[in-house]
């Protein structure tokens, strides 16, 4: 397996292998590769290598060797240049190489690339090694709002390009899969979907957190838990936490781009006096109890692109097995959800007021609240990583006995 992923490792993508690991499949990530240092470590009986990526170039050295004057004032134009031209010219980013250059040092049967950024190099080492070629988009990469719309009609048109290299193509939802279908001519991948295993059941749920930060055992816990980053509604969702009774508090776990600006906010409205707790990143583990602990949990994001408008974030699924109802903008797969499995509710959390209003009217309302646990108890059972990684293994399988499988 191969991923960009260098602050930590999607979850995704370690419990695809640790159930093909399971499966009798032995397994190896190669992860980051702009990390800030290389590193190995085991995961569970799954070697995962990180890369330092330089911005150097092989390719490049090779064809300047033999120029000594590196110290003038032309020499970093002709470099930058130099390494253009050979990208222009072979088709493969510096990047690419050097990633390309760390895979083909391996042995293997089947290459699973995670992510958009790296199909090229999938398509390449399938090219050069014969190997068999999975691909996982995670998202709809190319749809971004962030990147500028020329980027995002490459990034379209490359994955149209290369995704035929596959033999098994996947995705995180079916709404993705039939986009992706549609612009690509292609056949809808398969949908694996970002369910979390099954948590053990905890005793006294409500002991742990309450006690630790002196929440009073009648008070109502809402949980958001996830990266946080400007585009996914957080700050209406901490901006709402003024108009919260003194008995409901807003506990955010998780870490990210926009961390000390969503503190701020809740330093300069006043709610740090209880009413808003950070908690920070947290272990796999450790947050699942906590999950568990919490009456309702939100998932703030707008319709700011398509991956939000159709997106089915890990936590919904970590929602799902610690039996947490959920409350969400009106977002197709979402409102799916709701409307098939009954744990969660749509509501407008455009504004804090109206985010506000929809948080309290549904923690204050004990019989609603039982009756959407309940749900999520039954949700459980079927959205875990138990049933979806049977789904890749039984691919894998297919892909084993020589079957291309979309």
């Amino acid at each position: 397996m191969i991923t960009t992923d260098h602050l930590m490792i999607d979850r995704r993508i370690l419990q695809e292998a640790e159930s093909l690991r399971d499966a009798g499949f032995v397994v190896e990530i190669l992860a980051g590769f702009e990390c800030a240092q290389s590193s190995g470590y085991d995961h569970h009986g799954i070697p995962i290598s990180r890369f330092v990526f330089d911005w150097s170039d092989a390719r490049v050295a090779r064809i300047l060797h033999s120029i000594t004057a590196r110290t003038a004032w032309w020499w970093p134009y002709l470099w930058r240049g130099t390494r253009r031209a050979v990208s222009l010219a072979t088709g493969i980013s510096s990047f690419e190489h050097f990633v390309l250059s760390h895979v083909m040092r391996r042995e293997f049967d089947i290459l699973h690339v995670h992510d958009f950024p790296l199909l090229r190099v999938g398509a390449e080492v399938k090219k050069r090694r014969g190997c068999a070629l999975v691909y996982d988009a995670h998202e709809l990469y190319h749809a971004q709002a962030q990147l500028p719309s020329a980027i995002r009609r490459r990034y379209r048109r490359l994955e149209r390009k290369f995704i035929g290299a596959a033999d098994l193509s996947i995705t995180v939802n079916p709404y993705i899969a039939g986009i992706m279908a549609r612009d690509y001519a292609c056949k809808a991948p398969m949908v694996i979907l970002n369910a979390a295993p099954q948590a053990p059941k905890i005793g006294k749920r409500d002991a742990e957190l309450r006690q630790h930060f002196g929440i009073r055992s009648t008070d109502r816990v809402v949980l958001y838990q996830g990266w946080m980053s400007p585009e996914r509604g957080i700050d209406v969702l901490v901006k709402s936490a003024r108009h919260f009774p003194d008995d409901v508090r807003l506990v955010l776990v998780g870490y990210g781009a926009c961390e000390a600006d969503l503190v701020s906010i809740s330093r300069q409205q006043g709610t740090d006096d209880g009413r808003v707790l950070f908690l920070g990143r947290m272990e796999p583990k450790e947050l699942s109890v906590l999950t568990a602990q919490a009456d309702l949990g939100i998932i703030p994001y707008k319709a700011v692109d398509l991956n939000h408008l159709y997106c089915s974030p890990n936590k919904l699924f970590e929602y799902a097995v610690a039996e947490l109802p959920f409350l969400a903008n009106d977002l197709p797969y979402l409102r799916e959800v709701v409307d098939t499995y009954g744990f969660g509710a749509i509501a407008d959390l455009s504004t804090p007021e109206s985010a506000a209003a929809a948080i309290v009217n549904v923690v204050r309302d004990d019989q609603r609240i039982s009756e959407l646990r309940a749900a999520a108890r039954r949700a459980a059972e079927l959205l875990n990583w138990g049933v979806e990684g049977r789904k890749l293994v039984t691919a894998y399988g297919n892909i084993r006995r020589g079957e291309r499988v979309h």
